[in-house]
């Protein structure tokens, strides 16, 4: 399977590659989604960077006498409790794109070495090497056999 890290890194590379294989390989909509779990992991960090700084607030305020039922303490806990509720439902729109490119990754062939010939069929292969000792039954050694079905 390829890595999502390297179609980032290197799209047009992937694509050219992608495209010697036989089939119709398109990498754009795993590079959409991936922008797309992206922008989620961006906002839920600040949300969740909100929600500490907010934690850390009311520890300080509670801690230097003011009472918890304040407005202003009952202010903050609203915004962390809406903050939290917020990545409560961002958490699985995130699990369900990763699942999604995980998919479409599944999908993709392994890139082809760059000793790949590039062809239409088995037929533009180049044979690099044959085995010159194949063992048979009959004790022949060094003779090659052609298998028939």
């Amino acid at each position: 399977m390829l890595d999502i890290k390297q179609i980032r890194e290197n799209p047009q590379l992937i694509q050219e590659k992608l495209n010697t294989r036989s089939g119709k390989y398109e990498i754009q909509p795993i590079l959409d989604l991936s922008q797309e779990q992206r922008e989620l992991e961006v906002k839920r960090n600040e949300l969740q960077a909100r929600s500490n700084e907010i934690g850390k607030l009311v520890g300080q305020k509670v801690k230097s006498g003011i009472s918890p039922q304040n407005p202003e303490i009952q202010a903050l806990k609203d915004e962390g409790n809406a903050i939290k509720t917020t990545l409560n439902e961002l958490e699985p729109q995130e699990k369900e794109l990763k699942a999604q490119i995980h998919e479409l990754l599944l999908k993709l062939p392994n890139l082809p070495s760059d000793f790949t010939p590039i062809g239409k069929s088995e037929d533009d292969n180049q044979e690099v090497r044959r085995k010159s000792a194949y063992y048979t039954t009959l004790g022949n050694w060094g003779k090659v056999r052609d298998f028939e079905l």
